[in-house]
């Protein structure tokens, strides 16, 4: 475990990637699910697979470029980019 506040917590795996999940009210429902992939080119995938975009990639003040979708069932599922300066896990 890198992070766990409470209602956030981020788990690191040995190749470098990471899996996170939030809980509590946020701007798009009570949890998120957060995947550490390159943020441009799975949004790219995503998109062409049909999936519903609800915010496209863009830098966020605390370093990670991220994109979010709608996953089927409607939940977001946010796909993230920590920056080099900024990742504890690179």
């Amino acid at each position: 475990i890198v992070t766990d506040v409470g209602h956030y917590s981020r788990l690191a795996f040995n190749n470098g990637n990471s899996l996170s999940l939030h809980v509590g009210e946020t701007a798009h429902g009570s949890t998120m699910l957060y995947f550490d992939l390159p943020a441009e080119a799975t949004e790219a995938r995503l998109r062409s697979a049909g999936f519903e975009c609800v915010l496209p990639t863009c830098k966020q003040p605390w370093s990670w470029f991220e994109t979010h979708f709608k996953d089927p069932d409607g939940h977001v599922v946010v796909i993230f980019e920590d920056s080099a300066e900024n990742s504890r896990l690179r």
